[in-house]
């Protein structure tokens, strides 16, 4: 059996790594780069970036948690009439009317102040259609 021989150095330089460990350092080092490109590095420093964070949310000293949305009342003009509506647009299973001041969707059972609840919905051909309701019947032409 021959013995294999070792590269060795002189005084005061470092000897190349053999070539398979310079290979694997390579490749390794190309995996780490092509997960930072595709957005794998986002969560291999969140840990990083997010331990302190998580210490302050403990301490009470963090940011204060974004408030909830109140729920907003309807907007509903109460003393509106039926000929105080317009229809605007009308499709398939709903209405789009007009007053004065606001928009109103309808759908069948909806109910609008001076028209009462929706009865039917009738889109025509041309565009135009009917809006059946309790109280009154609206045509566009």
């Amino acid at each position: 059996m021959a013995k294999t021989e070792k590269a060795v150095a002189p005084l005061g330089e470092e000897a190349a790594p053999a070539p398979k460990k310079r290979k694997l350092i390579l490749l390794v080092a190309g995996g780490v780069v092509a997960l930072c490109v595709a957005g794998g590095g986002g969560y291999a420093f969140s840990g990083f970036l997010g331990a302190g964070e998580a210490h302050a949310e403990a301490d009470g000293h963090g940011a204060p948690p974004i408030p909830v949305p109140m729920p907003v009342a309807t907007v509903a003009d109460a003393a509106a009439e039926a000929g105080d509506y317009q229809i605007v647009s009308l499709f398939d299973d709903e209405a789009i009317l007009a007053t004065r001041d606001t928009l109103v969707r309808l759908k069948v059972g909806s109910q609008a102040p001076g028209l009462g609840t929706v009865t039917a919905i009738q889109p025509n051909a041309a565009g135009g259609g009917t809006l059946t309701t309790t109280q009154a019947v609206l045509k566009a032409l």
